[in-house]
């Protein structure tokens, strides 16, 4: 029994390992680590830079943010207003053939930039705004009010993002934690974080270090994570679904007339009556840990 128990704690050890340098390699690759050049940051700016007002015509908005943190809200108004708040003169502004581009930079340094202040972009759009948001941004966190019929691009390397609505939003975070409270469709990709979600229709996430909680899925599911606990509650399938799991339990609450076909190298099993004859069927693998599911 110490033979299997020393085991087991061994793999969990080596998996932390070798998940922990993947993720570095992953951000180095991506350059959000900069043995270059160091920086350290302080706060946000509070120091009007840009202010700016369109009309409602864009068909697509680009923000691409070098260190700041960047929120999307409801103006209440049927125009777009855009406020830049950065202590350097690094922003511009580019309104062509129905497209915003925002550009921000940070300060430029040689080696050292000791406790300098972010920038901050405010964007507020009428509510009713049906078209595209891309987002970039290196370092800071993102957080966007309801937009449900907006499609949303986000990619981070290093921050928080939020988005309380949404109709189709693809996510790419490299370390961080994503929550969104509601969304039609969702493809969420982080590197180390938490991913939160309330209630999608269609959902596939994708996590290499983190737990990943779902509730209210409507339709469809296709969920992999490396190191971490996945927990989704109310869920219903319209079809094949698939859940993968490296290291972590899985908790399934509230589902119901789905086949669960279940593998688990290493933990425990129990599934809570199995519809066998059910026309869809949820496919959960899982390499240590255990898989509860009350169906």
């Amino acid at each position: 029994m110490k033979n299997k128990t020393l085991t087991i704690f061994l793999i969990i050890l080596l998996s932390i390992i070798v998940i922990s340098v993947i993720t570095v390699m992953i951000l180095l690759m991506n350059n959000t680590i900069n043995f270059k050049m160091f920086k350290t940051y302080k706060g946000v700016s509070e120091k009007l830079e840009i202010e700016e007002i369109y009309d409602n015509n864009m068909n697509e908005i680009n923000i691409n943010v070098e260190a700041g943190n960047i929120y999307v809200k409801n103006s209440g108004e049927e125009q777009i207003k855009v406020l830049i708040y950065n202590e350097e003169k690094n922003s511009n502004i580019n309104n062509s053939n129905g497209i915003l581009d925002i550009n921000v930079k940070a300060k430029k340094c040689k080696f050292f930039c000791i406790n300098t202040l972010i920038s901050k972009v405010e964007i507020y759009l009428p509510k009713n705004y049906s078209n595209k948001i891309n987002i970039e941004n290196n370092f800071g966190n993102i957080e966007i009010e309801e937009f449900t019929n907006a499609n949303i691009k986000i990619e981070e390397n290093f921050g928080d993002i939020k988005v309380l609505d949404a109709n189709n939003i693809k996510v790419k975070n490299d370390l961080g934690n994503v929550n969104i409270t509601k969304a039609n469709t969702a493809n969420i990709e982080v590197s180390a974080g938490d991913i939160k979600i309330k209630e999608v229709n269609e959902i596939t996430a994708e996590n290499n270090l983190g737990d990943i909680e779902i509730k209210n899925i409507d339709s469809y599911l296709n969920i992999s994570n490396d190191c971490g606990d996945i927990e989704l509650d109310n869920v219903v399938l319209t079809k094949d679904s698939k859940i993968k799991s490296d290291l972590g339990d899985i908790e399934i609450d509230n589902i119901e007339n789905v086949y669960i076909d279940v593998e688990t190298d290493l933990g425990k099993e129990k599934i809570n009556n199995n519809y066998r004859d059910a026309d869809v069927t949820l496919e959960i693998k899982n390499d240590l840990g255990d898989i509860k599911v009350d169906n």
